[in-house]
């Protein structure tokens, strides 16, 4: 999800030491948050830190950006990323790139730890099922999310 607009404020604070909250903006994340109204929680990348597989991070995007996506895959110096509610993966995206790794996600008003174990099966099940993920989001776009008032 990209948090358009402040994205540079958000990682010259990260880059700083600074734990920041944010609401990324977008659909790249869903169903896991609502670029609406859900926010997450963000603490600095440590500068040896290789974020570990399944974290949600705050990265700059090889394309141009930045976005909130979770690690797929780990290498040495590189990643492999994708959005929950992405189906391409962005390969090659070298840890440095990494600002900050989200620590606590809200959604809908409530706050889930990323160690919560509510939130490791959502994790858990929603990679699992990456070969119909496509089919799962028309479905999840189809009957949840809410379409513009007319």
């Amino acid at each position: 999800m990209e948090a358009k607009n402040e994205l540079p404020i958000y990682a010259e604070l990260l880059r700083s030491g600074r734990s920041i909250s944010v609401t990324p903006k977008g659909g790249s994340m869903h169903p896991l948050l609502d670029g609406r109204s859900d926010s997450v929680a963000l603490r600095p990348r440590k500068p040896d830190e290789v974020p570990e597989k399944d974290a949600l991070v705050y990265y700059r995007m090889n394309r141009g950006g930045e976005a909130v996506h979770r690690v797929w895959e780990t290498g040495a110096d590189h990643l492999v990323i994708l959005g929950d509610g992405n189906l391409t993966k962005e390969y090659e995206v070298p840890v440095t790139s990494v600002y900050g790794v989200v620590t606590e996600l809200c959604r809908k008003g409530r706050t889930f730890s990323v160690s919560d174990r509510s939130y490791r099966n959502y994790v858990k099940w929603w990679r699992r099922l990456y070969p119909v993920r496509d089919l799962l989001l028309k479905l999840y776009r189809f009957f949840w999310v809410s379409k513009p008032e007319s």
